[in-house]
């Protein structure tokens, strides 16, 4: 009887073992995956930030093209 307990205690402590391993594993693979959405969320808003700098740089060329320099000063 006390052979098969320690058997079932040894067994129970691998298994708790490998479940913590398992959990820091998930943990880390979430962390990766938190911090690579982060980044790209981050990457977008500069992307969106950029495009309309560049929208209004075009505009002004187009003004300029055109001789319309106020419009340009009301935007600086």
């Amino acid at each position: 009887m006390d052979k098969e307990k320690a058997k079932k205690a040894a067994e129970l402590a691998e298994k708790e073992l490998q479940e913590e391993k398992e959990k820091k594993q998930v943990e880390l693979i979430k962390k990766a995956i938190k911090q690579t959405l982060e980044k790209i969320k981050d990457k977008e808003k500069e992307r969106d930030c950029l495009s309309k700098e560049i929208k209004t740089l075009k505009q002004d060329m187009d003004n300029i093209r055109d001789g319309r320099l106020d419009l340009i000063a009301e935007r600086q």
